[in-house]
């Protein structure tokens, strides 16, 4: 009775699954499967309301089953709703404690929000249930360029691609890596084979003004710090983008020029940010 709807998925097939999956669930409103299946289907449609509704409905009917909540929890993913994502990955891995995507995704999450340690954390609890695994590699290896270990991180990602040629989201690791290390005629090799266009050259350069001058043509990205948000813009279209990144402190310091006599406020601006970031220094 199912087969007809995995096979439209399979093919990809939106509309016919979706026919299938509403049929099975109108002839049995209680098959959890067909219900499964349908969240499947509307997901792949793009109705993510419809898809929460339907694997709230087989959760009720089957509270107890792992792969319920691990599912609702990659809806919760899509919808950004990344606190109850968390407590479904929990609940499933709660029911189920060898659920190895329920601590892959868990892993992503906290590489997604730079917790590198817990990141690592949960890879190894995956690695017990699947080791070798090419997603596991794929997180270890972005982990290692997290930390700035370019060439641990081209160690794991190289092998787990030999292992795994077709595996799209290593080579899509695997890319960023050997950018990292200059390898740059590589690394379009691996972007293009997760069928992506390469990321075009950076331009880097320490001038807030001309940062917000490329910004204004609409062909580049920047990072500027949050006070920027508080000085006068030229342009009203530029938007602040919902991106969440580490705090990254960098070193600041105060340099001086031989035989320069610094004027009054020179002087009184050096002492005023000494006692400011004094407090703020980190003990070595």
């Amino acid at each position: 009775m199912h087969e007809p709807i995995l096979e439209a998925l399979r093919r990809g097939d939106t509309a016919q699954a979706l026919a299938a999956a509403n049929a099975a669930v109108s002839a049995d409103p209680k098959d959890v499967q067909a219900l499964e299946l349908l969240t499947a289907a509307q997901q792949l449609s793009g109705d993510a309301d419809a898809a929460m509704a339907s694997i709230d409905r087989a959760i009720a009917l089957q509270p107890d089953e792992a792969s319920l909540h691990f599912m609702r929890a990659g809806l919760l993913v899509g919808n950004r709703d990344i606190d109850a994502a968390q407590a479904a990955l929990a609940r499933s891995i709660g029911l189920d404690p060898n659920l190895f995507g329920a601590y892959v995704m868990q892993a992503q999450l906290a590489l997604g929000r730079n917790d590198l340690d817990e990141a690592q954390r949960l890879c190894k609890l995956a690695g017990r249930i699947a080791p070798g695994d090419p997603e596991l590699a794929a997180i270890e290896g972005m982990i290692a360029l997290r930390r700035g270990d370019a060439a641990r991180a081209l160690e794991i990602l190289g092998s787990a691609a030999q292992q795994s040629p077709d595996n799209a989201q290593l080579r899509y690791a695997l890319g960023f890596a050997y950018m990292a290390q200059g390898h740059l005629a590589f690394a379009e090799q691996a972007f293009r084979a997760r069928g992506l266009r390469p990321p075009e050259a950076a331009v880097i350069t320490y001038s807030m003004h001309m940062c917000r001058g490329l910004l204004a043509t609409g062909r580049f990205l920047t990072m500027l710090p949050r006070y920027t948000l508080m000085l006068p813009r030229t342009d009203p279209s530029l938007k602040v983008l919902p991106v969440e990144l580490a705090n990254a402190n960098g070193t600041m310091a105060i340099i001086t020029l031989k035989k320069r006599t610094l004027s009054p406020r020179a002087e009184l601006f050096i002492k005023t940010t000494r006692a400011v970031a004094k407090p703020l220094a980190r003990p070595r």
